[in-house]
């Protein structure tokens, strides 16, 4: 992060050669930048920050390129995907701090952006529980989405995809496209019904006298005509 007094005497000194649009997106770069004056805001966080189209911002990006007050290097992924440009604000980069053994801040480990002791921690905590190649995973689609794969974020990332397994577990399974279709109710009563009418045709010659007579007529009831198991009611 730059100082106030950095930031203070950047815009000032350029304020007056800028859009209302430019001086905000030069403002929002120098809040992103690191030490060394290098950001990496995608054009919809910059446009986010001004409040504008990102349209608007990407051409007030070009009109601070064309005055000298930033250089842009794009990026890419490792799988060949785009990233958001890697943006260097002329004069926002601080003095190296003092001391030879101080940790250098903006390291990437696993794949993860760093800036402070903190965020290290945070990666180290990351890795040991989930596993380096899981975090390294999240870290790269964030990363594909030109988002910065902050430990925050990157924890997230994680969060949401265990949520969306968690999902997947109790979504009821998907039937086979070979599966049988399971029949529909009416079908359903028309098997339960011929079933019935089989139990009965086989105990109705096991019965006597009135029994069987009212047995034989409710078979005969729902028995169609012609059909040949009405032979066994006479």
């Amino acid at each position: 992060m730059n100082s106030v007094a950095t930031m203070r005497e950047l815009l000032r000194s350029a304020g007056t050669e800028l859009s209302a649009v430019e001086f905000s997106v030069l403002a929002t770069l120098l809040l992103h930048c690191n030490t060394e004056g290098q950001c990496w805001p995608s054009s919809r966080t910059i446009a986010d920050f001004c409040r504008v189209s990102q349209k608007s911002a990407r051409r007030a990006l070009d009109g601070l390129a064309s005055r000298g007050l930033i250089t842009r290097t794009a990026r890419r992924a490792a799988g060949g995907g785009r990233l958001s440009d890697l943006i260097y604000v002329t004069g926002a980069a601080s003095p190296a701090p003092a001391g030879a053994g101080e940790r250098k801040r903006n390291q990437v480990l696993h794949r993860v952006l760093c800036w402070t002791e903190a965020d290290t921690a945070a990666v180290g905590e990351l890795v040991g529980a989930r596993g380096a190649a899981t975090v390294e995973a999240a870290a790269e689609r964030l990363r594909r989405r030109g988002v910065d794969p902050l430990p925050s974020r990157v924890a997230n990332e994680l969060h949401a995809a265990d949520a969306a397994a968690r999902r997947a577990e109790t979504r009821p399974p998907r039937m086979a496209d070979d599966a049988p279709v399971p029949p529909p109710p009416a079908m359903l009563y028309e098997q339960d019904q011929d079933a019935r009418i089989a139990r009965q045709l086989t105990y109705l010659p096991k019965l006597r006298g009135s029994a069987r007579a009212q047995l034989a007529g409710r078979l005969a009831q729902v028995l169609p005509p012609g059909d040949p198991r009405r032979a066994v009611l006479a």
